[in-house]
């Protein structure tokens, strides 16, 4: 399985909705032990709470008997690279705006004003 969105979408059967902090996937959100693929791989942020993790490593899978998952860090480290970025370059922008280097329009297309 390929998670590649924004949201929670597995948990730990003995975690409640509520727990998880993403009121909006609780209508879609499963348990680990519920997921019936080989491997779970990660290009979003925050798929699987940490205890729905290793409850699919340990008892999810094809029979149940566990499956295969590394870490998000690992699964997602270029995206947490790319958000970083992303972020150094919003505080670059603001300080260019505020200082009236670049107007708003300019900085939200990163082209000089």
């Amino acid at each position: 399985m390929w998670n590649g969105g924004i949201g929670t979408y597995v948990k730990s059967s003995e975690e409640r909705h509520g727990d998880v902090g993403d009121r909006s996937n609780d209508t879609v959100r499963v348990n680990g032990r519920e997921l019936r693929c080989r491997m779970v791989a990660e290009g979003g942020n925050l798929g699987l709470t940490q205890r729905g993790r290793v409850e699919y490593a340990l008892s999810g899978g094809p029979d149940g008997s566990g499956g295969l998952i590394n870490t998000d860090a690992i699964d997602n480290s270029a995206g947490v690279d790319c958000s970083d970025h992303e972020v150094n370059i919003k505080i670059a922008l603001v300080s260019a705006v505020a200082s009236g280097a670049l107007g708003p329009t300019s900085a939200t297309s990163c082209s000089p004003r």
